[in-house]
């Protein structure tokens, strides 16, 4: 644990990851960034330490703590703290190395058990991927124990850089903790409280098991008993040792499978607001897959985890032998399939493929026009909308590329024959232009917004196109027409204000703005996809940067010309005047929607416009305020559909001409116009506010692409 001049980092007792408080601390409670539970605060951030910072005595032991304390070993710094114990860097004066010096910080008999039982467990393990004890000893009462130091960094904060690990990373550490476990349960001794935070990587390379602390002796006493306590880390925890119940083995091997799973996906197998309520979940429901957060991970490696997570001990692996034994099975399946699949990749694609032609032009395209290009429609277009309206299916539809490739494109082109390289741009078979969104990490959410937003993490999405701009009343009106009533008109159509070919169309049910998606080989995007569009990969919040809407014309909201179109007495009103009477701030000259395209200092890093104001766009997700505490950190596909009726609230993202923007709401971070802004909407309802855009995969781009150089 360290801290800041302001601030100390404090470790979750339920997941581990690190969270920064207040330093001093106020003593309330924070909610940890990565599952929610409480996190208490620390009383100080060197338990040895007095306020004039010099080193004192360890919290609770009352001894003075000198140079004579240790007789040849000379403390140098302290390097952190957990439950029980804090470590201190210190130097062995007779064999002149590094090692790591540990006491005990809390003083009652059970503790005391606990840090004798450690050393004693490190003294009969001797394998390169445990820790190492190289003596223990006693001074005015206070026990200490001298360990090897590891210079480099625990697991957990590997995997809370990077995100997830590659598969094979993951694999060949999970194969080194087995590799040290069974060195442990060989000898009876089980961990019981192996979590990521307790796994040391070396800089040089290698991994070692650490803090032994609750460690039991299947023949013998834990020293860390006693009635009614459930000892360990909640998110860790095997449901058996959750309900207190005699462990094995297979508790430690459940703790390898959260673990792995961890590494894969980024975050725990079940997370909670409380440390109750993930123990209940852990014993009343069933883990999830790692593909159901991260679909890349193959599926021998996900039954793998599936099987060590497995709420009956009997159904898990029933010793680290068998779970590393099947580890490597399930590489040598996934290694074998990857170079089928590559080979399969060199090979040139023989078949005659589909019935579309693809136009590929490869000059600079002109400035964007406000009017996305209307391309030639080959045959009728159609689609079923469920439980609406009856439409005649249709086949592949033709896309083209309007792009000459970037630097970044180039560089990736140096792929096997038949690899497929995104073009930064495409223009889909409705004639509207799409901007290609890299797969890769970014920031969703905020931890300083409504709840619906918390919590602020890291996620990841696959490649996708996006229309560059909103559906407009021209493009929607070919659907309308393809439909032949079975679409009704839009609100937009029928209003004055709205109904400009440019303008975007608004007024749309969600179950219209699906359907024209589909007719248009196209998908409503996720929460996910929108927000990393709009948001990019520095967390941002507007599309085009930090700055206010309010300093400079960047997009269409609620402002002084809507305010004047709604109010007529008010025009020729002095500025000040109608600000306060309005109720309104800026002016973008629009008093209703404007022609897409219209403010370009507001555009996207993507390309996309209009991502703030104009309308809002509707998601494909349902719409519920507590689904970022359980969503997965990879391509988060939305809540349900379990649970969830087809009327049931839809999500709305970016604002509309209709939003009000304060300077008091770009301060309590609850502006429509926000990255962030998660709305609630009626999916039956017509809002003249709401519009939509699409969006769609690399992989049905490179599969029409395809058909029309096949052709």
């Amino acid at each position: 644990m360290g801290s800041s001049a302001n601030a100390a980092t404090v470790r979750c007792a339920s997941c581990g990851a690190a969270n920064r408080v207040a330093f001093p601390s106020t003593g309330s409670p924070i909610a940890c960034v990565a599952c929610g539970c409480a996190v208490a605060p620390a009383p100080t951030d060197d338990p040895l330490a007095t306020v004039d910072g010099t080193l004192s005595r360890p919290t609770g032991c009352g001894i003075a703590f000198d140079a004579s304390l240790l007789g040849e070993y000379e403390i140098e710094r302290f390097l952190g703290q957990g439950a029980f114990g804090a470590v201190y860097r210190a130097r062995q004066k007779g064999l002149d190395r590094v090692v790591a010096v540990k006491f005990t910080t809390v003083p009652d008999t059970a503790a005391l058990a606990r840090f004798h039982l450690e050393g004693q467990v490190l003294a009969r393990l001797r394998h390169e991927n445990i820790i190492q004890v190289y003596a223990s000893g006693e001074t005015q009462g206070q026990p200490f124990l001298v360990f090897e130091y590891v210079e480099g960094e625990t697991l957990k904060d590997r995997i809370l850089a990077a995100g997830t690990l590659r598969w094979n990373e993951a694999v060949d550490l999970t194969s080194k903790m087995l590799e040290g476990l069974t060195c442990a349960h060989d000898q009876g001794i089980i961990h019981r409280d192996l979590k990521s935070e307790n796994v040391m990587l070396p800089s040089g390379g290698g991994l070692k098991i650490a803090d032994f602390g609750l460690a039991k002796s299947e023949t013998g006493s834990s020293g860390a008993s006693r009635s009614g306590i459930v000892m360990g880390t909640p998110g860790y925890m095997s449901p058996e040792q959750a309900k207190g119940l005699k462990l094995d083995a297979r508790s430690d091997l459940y703790a390898v499978g959260v673990i792995l799973f961890e590494m894969l996906t980024g975050r725990l197998p079940f997370t909670a607001p409380s440390a109750m309520e993930v123990l209940t979940l852990k014993v009343k429901e069933p883990a999830p897959t790692v593909r159901s957060f991260n679909p890349q991970v193959a599926m021998a490696l996900d039954e793998v985890t599936a099987r060590a997570l497995a709420t009956d001990p009997s159904q898990r692996y029933q010793s680290a032998r068998e779970m590393a034994d099947r580890l490597k099975a399930a590489v040598f399946h996934t290694a074998a399939r990857a170079t089928r699949t590559a080979q399969a990749i060199k090979r040139p694609d023989a078949s005659g493929g589909g019935t579309q032609r693809v136009r590929i032009v490869n000059t600079q395209p002109p400035p964007p026009s406000r009017t996305p290009v209307i391309a030639a429609v080959v045959g009728l277009v159609a689609l079923a909308l469920a439980g609406a309206f009856a439409f005649v299916s249709r086949g592949a539809r033709p896309i083209s590329v309007v792009a000459t490739p970037s630097p970044s494109a180039t560089a990736s082109a140096a792929e096997p024959a038949g690899g497929f390289v995104a073009p930064r741009t495409i223009v889909a078979s409705d004639g509207a232009e799409m901007v290609l969104v890299e797969a890769g990490w970014f920031i969703m959410g905020t931890d300083d917004g409504p709840r619906d937003e918390r919590p602020r993490r890291r996620v990841y999405l696959s490649a996708f196109y996006l229309d560059r701009y909103e559906i407009t009343n021209a493009l929607y009106r070919r659907f309308v027409s393809a439909s032949k009533g079975r679409i009704p008109d839009p609100a937009s159509f029928s209003d004055p204000d709205l109904k400009g070919d440019d303008q975007p169309v608004a007024g749309v049910l969600w179950r219209e703005a699906e359907a024209y998606c589909r007719w248009a080989g196209k998908e409503l995007p996720t929460e996910a996809q929108w927000e990393k569009a709009a948001r990019d990969t520095d967390g941002r919040r507007f599309p085009w940067g930090d700055e206010s809407p309010l300093m400079r014309a960047r997009c269409n909201f609620g402002d002084l010309a809507r305010a004047k179109r709604k109010h007529p007495s008010l025009d020729g009103l002095p500025l000040d005047l109608l600000r306060e009477t309005a109720g309104a701030s800026g002016n973008d000259n629009f008093a209703a929607t404007a022609p897409v395209g219209s403010f370009r200092a507001g555009t996207s890093r993507s390309g996309a416009h209009d991502m703030a104001g104009n309308v809002s766009e509707w998601c494909r997700d349902f719409y519920h305020d507590r689904y970022y505490e359980r969503a997965p950190l990879s391509d988060p596909p939305g809540p349900g559909p379990g649970g969830f009726r087809p009327g049931d609230p839809r999500t709305c993202r970016g604002g509309s001409w209709k939003d009000d923007v304060s300077e008091k709401g770009l301060r309590d971070n609850e502006c429509e116009l926000l990255c962030t802004y998660r709305r609630s909407a009626a999916p039956l309802k017509r809002d003249n506010g709401v519009g939509f855009r699409g969006v769609m995969s690399t992989h049905v781009a490179r599969g029409l692409l395809k058909s029309g150089r096949d052709r």
